[in-house]
C-alpha cells in the first residue's frame, strides 16, 4: 500500500510537471508560426524604408541632374552665340580686306574659292563693292554665284517669316 501511495504521489506530481511541460512545449509551437511572421513584416518594413531612402535619394539626384543639363543648355546657347558673333566680326574684316583690293584683284581671288565661301564672302560686302567685284568674274561663275545669293536671301527671309 504504501507502494501505492507513493507510485500515486509520484503519479500526480508528475502530472502537472508533464502537464506544465506540455504547455511549454505548445506555447513556443503557436509562438514560432507568429514569430517568422513578424519577423517577415520587420524585413519587409525595413526594405520598404531604405527603398524609401534610395528612391528620394535619386530623386535629388534626378533633380541636381536636370539642374546641371539646364545650365550646360543655357552656357552652351551663349557659347554658340559667342562664336557666331566671332564669326560675324571674322566675316567683316575678310569684307573690309576684299573692300580695300581693286575689283579685279578681288574678282581673281574670289574665283579660286568655292561658290559658298565666295557666297559669304559677296553677301559681306557692301553692295557696290559686290557689284564691282562681280562685274570682273566671268560671267557663268558669277550667274552661279548670284544664283546663290538669291537662294540664301530666301533661306534666310524664309527663316524669318516662321
Amino acid at each position: 500500500m504504501k507502494r501505492i501511495v507513493i507510485a500515486l504521489t509520484i503519479l500526480l506530481l508528475s502530472i502537472p510537471l508533464s502537464a506544465q511541460q506540455e504547455a511549454n512545449r505548445q506555447a513556443p509551437a503557436q509562438q514560432q508560426p507568429n514569430q517568422p511572421q513578424q519577423e517577415t513584416v520587420q524585413k519587409k518594413s525595413f526594405e520598404e524604408e531604405r527603398l524609401g531612402i534610395v528612391r528620394e535619394d535619386i530623386k535629388k539626384e534626378l533633380d541636381q541632374l536636370r539642374k546641371i543639363k539646364k545650365e550646360i543648355e543655357e552656357l552652351q546657347k551663349l557659347f554658340d552665340q559667342k562664336v557666331e558673333q566671332k564669326d560675324i566680326e571674322l566675316l567683316a574684316q575678310v569684307a573690309k580686306i576684299y573692300e580695300s583690293m581693286q575689283a579685279e584683284e578681288a574678282a581673281r581671288r574670289l574665283e579660286k574659292l568655292d561658290d559658298d565661301t565666295a557666297v559669304t564672302i559677296i553677301v559681306a560686302l557692301k553692295p557696290k563693292t559686290a557689284g564691282r567685284i562681280l562685274a570682273q568674274i566671268e560671267e557663268a561663275r558669277a550667274a552661279t554665284l548670284s544664283k546663290k545669293i538669291l537662294a540664301r536671301t530666301k533661306v534666310k527671309r524664309e527663316k524669318t517669316t516662321q
